[in-house]
């Protein structure tokens, strides 16, 4: 076996990623966690209810729409979830 290709494990791999972080310019960091033009789901669907509080159908609709991605892989991934939670649950 080759030992020049075998991977070493990092002994600390967060450091690494907090120097890196560090590294990029701090007009991008500053701008890293205040964009509003990205929002998590979560969030969008807060903030939605925030502001139509008259209109629950809105809220409905887009919770609908947040949802409906999920339904789709779960069916279409039913028969793969299945076979890995039980061969999971096996002793």
């Amino acid at each position: 076996m080759d030992k020049g290709l075998s991977a070493k494990p990092r002994k600390r791999p967060h450091a690494e990623a907090h120097a890196q972080y560090l590294k990029l310019p701090s007009s991008s960091r500053a701008n890293h966690y205040s964009d509003t033009s990205v929002k998590t789901v979560q969030i969008g669907l807060k903030q939605l209810a925030n502001t139509q509080l008259d209109q629950i159908n809105v809220s409905l609709a887009g919770t609908v729409i947040a949802i409906l991605p999920l339904v789709i892989l779960l069916i279409v991934f039913q028969k793969q979830l299945v076979r890995s939670l039980t061969a999971g649950a096996v002793k």
